[in-house]
């Protein structure tokens, strides 16, 4: 349930952000925003942040995970989101349009891929904790959950964001404060996997049939022929 409790926590914010990026981009820059009022630059922004998407993950993922294992890829990857939505919404000050797109470009790839490398780590930290036979049903389980975060990030961050523009406060209580959420959400889920989640998370837990059948095993084998001679 831990697992998925954080699982439930990335998707908030994974789909939660680029609901609000998709805000942010149009948003005047009066309301620190980007202003941008042609599709074509976000559509230039998002296609490059896609060649990083294409390898980051395919090469990280199971070089991250034969390193540090499973537990701490996931905090390393929600580590490595967090200063990235601080970040990012101070990139409404920058002038060179060139400068920009390249800093977008970055930070939304590796935010994206840090995203994509923690769905597929925490799916095997969710079959880990399980038996065999329980698989099919706890990852059913886990991605009814997680799609139940993902909806309500799609239903209410864009009413949020048009809130916090309607109030028209000062900074931090712009747009500004929205990435910051995130930002702390993501911090919560790192804590909650570092002091709470156990370590069997690392290995695929054993059906009980198998544990009974180790001492049986072992006893063959030590009573084999060859054993004796």
């Amino acid at each position: 349930m831990l697992v998925v409790t954080v699982f439930g926590f990335v998707a908030l914010v994974q789909f939660g952000f680029r609901m609000l990026l998709s805000q942010w981009f149009k948003l005047s820059q009066d309301k620190s925003g980007l202003g941008w009022e042609s599709e074509q630059n976000v559509g230039y922004v998002n296609s490059l942040a896609g060649i990083i998407l294409i390898f980051f993950p395919l090469f990280c993922t199971p070089y991250l995970t034969k390193i540090f294992g499973v537990k701490k890829t996931c905090q390393l990857v929600i580590s490595l989101m967090v200063p990235i939505t601080i970040i990012l919404p101070f990139y409404s000050q920058v002038t060179n349009e060139i400068v920009l797109w390249v800093l977008l470009s970055l930070s939304i790839g590796f935010f994206i891929s840090f995203t994509t490398v923690f769905t597929s780590v925490i799916s095997i930290a969710a079959t880990n904790t399980v038996s065999h036979e329980l698989v099919g049903r706890a990852m059913g389980f886990c991605q009814s959950y997680v799609a139940m975060f993902r909806s309500l990030a799609n239903a209410f961050m864009a009413l949020l964001c048009g809130w916090v523009v309607s109030l028209d406060l000062n900074f931090p209580f712009t747009v500004d404060i929205l990435f910051f959420a995130c930002g702390f959400i993501l911090v919560f889920a790192v804590i909650m996997m570092k002091y709470c989640m156990g370590e069997e998370v690392e290995k695929r837990k054993q059906n009980e049939g198998d544990k009974k059948m180790e001492p049986l095993l072992d006893k063959k084998l030590s009573s084999s022929p060859k054993e004796k001679s």
